[in-house]
């Protein structure tokens, strides 16, 4: 740990105002350990809250009397660079592109809830397997009273083609409303 100093120290450290490094103690981002501060804590501490969009890279002495670069933000003082900031920050960018990509897509209709859809193909599969399931009722009696082979083909043939095509029609209206 370096040496603690006080506020007005570490400001003129720093190239700041005693008032700046005063409210950065008040917000919490500078710890005082018993009154005093730790250059080094306080360059970290700081560093993890800067938004390096707001600041300029400067270079100043530190308490062990290095030089090295530093981010100086009118709000905050000088610290030391960090790349969490950028790194989170990246981050929400990326979401939230998405998120706008998103509300696009659905606003053009190339996009629809997926419960709905997996609503309504479910209802579209249960509508199939009924319509399928009447057709032996409905062909029986013509069936029962034809005893060419050919016939009875050209039947079920016709009557499944009607029931299929009746559920392409009724499930293709079915889905279009579901996804509205």
């Amino acid at each position: 740990m370096a040496e603690g100093m006080t506020q007005a120290a570490y400001a003129r450290s720093r190239g700041v105002s005693k008032q700046a490094v005063a409210k950065l103690v008040r917000r919490g981002i500078v710890p005082l350990i018993d009154g005093k501060i730790d250059p080094d804590v306080a360059d970290l501490k700081i560093s993890q809250h800067l938004d390096p969009g707001r600041s300029k890279i400067v270079t100043t002495i530190g308490s062990n009397g290095s030089a090295h670069a530093v981010m100086q933000s009118p709000q905050a003082g000088a610290v030391t660079a960090t790349a969490s900031y950028q790194e989170s920050r990246a981050t929400r960018e990326r979401y939230d592109a998405l998120k706008r990509q998103l509300e696009v897509e659905q606003l053009a209709g190339t996009l629809v809830k997926r419960e709905a859809v997996e609503k309504a193909l479910a209802e579209a599969g249960r509508m199939l397997r009924d319509a399928i399931m009447a057709v032996p009722i409905r062909v029986a009696a013509q069936l029962a009273a034809t005893s060419d082979a050919r016939e009875v083909e050209a039947m079920l043939t016709k009557d499944l083609r009607r029931c299929l095509d009746d559920f392409a029609r009724l499930a293709k209206d079915h889905l279009v409303r579901a996804a509205s």
